[in-house]
């Protein structure tokens, strides 16, 4: 049977109330980090998949900077929520549109943010490239996605995900390095005095899959996936159940948030298969997390 990919609008119209209770959508911390990456003067910033508006909301709190924010979105239900989520902030606009479509010609800002939502974008190189020609002459663009800690739990999420929803419109899954990589071929590198930084979250599995599984045949299927996880991956993902087989009752997702400037004129046309995939090298550098202490407090 031929695999049919929900299309990404439909997909997000479809879990846009859902994911109001989805713990990590709104964490404080990783907003917070974000927030403190941005220059601290006044600025236009963009948001390019800007979801239901939580990250405007958190960075527009407090200092003295005054922001002129544009957040896009392809899903008309994430468009309404961001709408009446920031109603009465005159310097907000919120456009429906894929990528920079709906942006008008000579827009340029001083902040490009893309937050978690990578993963999802087709002919993901060439969008990528297409971010210097929006940014004022030393803007930045703010990187923040979902990895994978090493290369093995890399392909165990993607078989994850393949189960819980089979049309599902998820195309990318990353490690650190292959993200990275990615960016700086596409002309996107951090100044020499930047690091990315990573967050980890740690999730509740039984209300995650919940929420995620398209059916309940998917929902089982996806358990059963977890419970059987080899034990490095159980160890890499920080299974409270590492040792045992199970379902594991937490397990880590962790985020990077990569602060670049565009470096097109230095830019390498990326290598790309037939599948619009990044080929990269082998070996993935490994990161270690550390659970909450005592087995509390986990989300």
């Amino acid at each position: 049977m031929k695999h049919v990919t929900e299309p990404v609008e439909e997909y997000y119209d479809r879990l846009a109330r859902p994911m109001g209770a989805f713990s990590w959508y709104d964490d404080d911390d990783m907003l917070a980090r974000i927030a403190n990456l941005l220059p601290n003067y006044n600025l236009k910033v963009l948001e390019l998949c800007c979801g239901g508006g939580q990250l405007l909301d958190a960075i527009s709190r407090g200092g003295s900077r005054e922001l002129s924010y544009v957040g896009v979105d392809i899903s008309e239900k994430m468009v309404e929520l961001a709408t009446n989520r920031l109603e009465g902030n005159v310097r907000t606009r919120i456009l429906r549109g894929d990528w920079v479509s709906p942006l008008g010609r000579g827009e340029h800002f001083d902040v490009i943010i893309v937050k978690n939502a990578l993963h999802l974008i087709p002919q993901l190189a060439r969008r990528l490239s297409e971010l210097g020609s929006f940014l004022v002459p030393g803007g930045i663009v703010l990187i923040a996605e979902t990895i994978s800690p090493n290369a093995e739990v890399r392909g165990f999420v993607k078989g994850l995900f393949g189960i819980l929803d089979p049309n599902s419109p998820k195309l990318h899954y990353f490690t650190s390095r292959s993200l990275l990589s990615l960016l700086h071929q596409c002309g996107l590198k951090e100044s020499r005095n930047e690091r990315c930084c990573t967050v980890d979250q740690f999730i509740d599995v039984r209300r995650w899959l919940k929420q995620k599984a398209r059916s309940r045949s998917c929902l089982i299927g996806a358990q059963e996936h977890l419970a059987h996880a080899p034990l490095s991956v159980r160890q890499a993902m920080c299974f409270d159940n590492e040792e045992l087989f199970g379902l594991p009752r937490i397990m880590l997702r962790r985020q990077v948030i990569v602060r670049l400037r565009d470096h097109s004129a230095l830019r390498v046309r990326p290598r790309l298969d037939s599948t619009d995939q990044l080929r990269l090298p082998y070996g993935e550098r490994e990161f270690a997390a550390t659970p909450p202490p005592g087995g509390n407090g986990y989300r």
